[in-house]
């Protein structure tokens, strides 16, 4: 039995626009959980760990950064190999050409295709290294034959499988049956931050193992990486470990009576280590200008305050008035005239119901200042 810890997109150095103000933090927890995937080698003592390409965000990263993950794989007390991706592909430039020399004796870069034998194992790593930022041809046609003295054939490719809506035709296009046409016992992917094992969790013949880190709110399954058991003939086995040191949490909240927002504040103070959590909340819905008002003061003043990495509102709430709000305003001398008018333009509809709905909440929020200010 082989058995190989595989990750992939470590992306050191990658700017974490999407979350600007933890953007810091972000690129920090990619190096420490760099760090938990040496540990958990360490732990599992596999034959193998491996790096599935785009360890760096581009041939770009500033050398300091780059040693630090030298440090790290020098803790490794298994072979390491490192894939080129399409992040950092190998050529004249690349960061990984940078590093080479530099790196410990048991940490091996995969910059050639061509069989890699193993040592301690009767298997052989097929690499496919990147050698382009796009490219519409398939990696794994670098694989060659098989031949006796290989044992088990590990491909180790870079690229997107051509699953119809996953994958364009100039992003390193890969074959549902590459295995197959390639000869192999099993190929490993990066490029794909979320695990994802094909074709089936029971009988996998590929795996993206996933980013060791998640990226962003849309990944599944990331922030670990996978542990291969291999035997000819026989289905692979697939363990899951965590890595990742943050949580990226994604909330649905329908916003329509005032339950709801109650609802959210209690599952947002029962998240553990909101100093660890980037959280993104899909606002839906239609509700009354008070509570819209709610929203904006739970929005600006007390989701702040509960102390998360990252706090973002996306999605749209849809606000109507009710007849009991529109009286309300109705009875104020100050506002009567211009809410009567407001409800004219609403029953006309069109452009003008927008203006007239947006102005309307801008005048609930005045009215509800005033009564404050009169101690009503």
């Amino acid at each position: 039995m082989v058995q190989i810890l595989a990750t992939a997109d470590w992306q050191i150095g990658m700017k974490a626009a999407s979350v600007a103000d933890a953007a810091a933090r972000v690129r920090k927890a990619r190096i420490e959980a760099a760090g938990e995937v040496v540990k958990l080698a360490n732990r599992l003592q596999p034959d193998a760990l491996i790096l599935a390409g785009d360890t760096f965000e581009d041939n770009q990263v500033p050398d300091r950064l780059a040693q630090k993950v030298i440090e790290i794989l020098r803790l490794s007390q298994v072979p390491v190999y490192i894939l080129p991706g399409n992040h950092d592909p190998w050529g004249h430039d690349s960061i990984l050409r940078r590093l080479e020399n530099r790196l410990p004796s048991h940490v091996h870069l995969l910059k050639e295709p061509g069989p890699v034998p193993l040592p301690d194992a009767h298997a052989t790593l097929l690499p496919c290294p990147v050698t382009s930022r796009r490219s519409r041809q398939d990696p794994t046609e670098a694989i060659p034959p098989r031949t006796p003295e290989q044992g088990v054939r590990i491909g180790v490719a870079h690229g997107s499988l051509k699953i119809e809506g996953k994958y364009q035709d100039d992003d390193f296009p890969i074959p549902l049956d590459a295995p197959k046409r390639r000869d192999l016992d099993f190929l490993i992917l990066g490029h794909w931050h979320s695990y994802y094992p094909y074709p089936s969790t029971e009988a996998p013949t590929i795996l993206y193992p996933g980013t060791h880190e998640q990226t962003k709110f849309a990944e599944k399954k990331a922030g670990q990486a996978s542990l291969l058991q291999i035997e000819p003939n026989e289905p692979v086995k697939i363990d899951i470990f965590p890595t990742g040191t943050l949580r990226w949490k994604k909330i649905a909240a329908p916003i329509e009576q005032a339950g709801d927002l109650e609802r959210l504040e209690r599952q947002l103070r029962g998240l553990p280590t909101p100093e660890k959590t980037l959280v993104s909340i899909e606002l839906a819905g239609a509700t009354s200008l008070a509570l819209l008002e709610s929203l904006r003061h739970f929005r600006e003043e007390v989701a702040p305050e509960l102390g998360f990495l990252h706090l973002r509102f996306e999605g749209e709430i849809k606000e109507e008035a009710t007849p009991e709000e529109l009286e309300a305003m109705a009875k104020s001398p100050l506002l009567g005239r211009i809410v009567s008018d407001l409800q004219a333009d609403l029953e006309l509809g069109g452009p003008k119901a927008e203006v007239a709905r947006q102005a309307l909440r801008t005048l609930w929020s005045i009215k509800e200042k005033l009564s404050c200010g009169s101690g009503r």
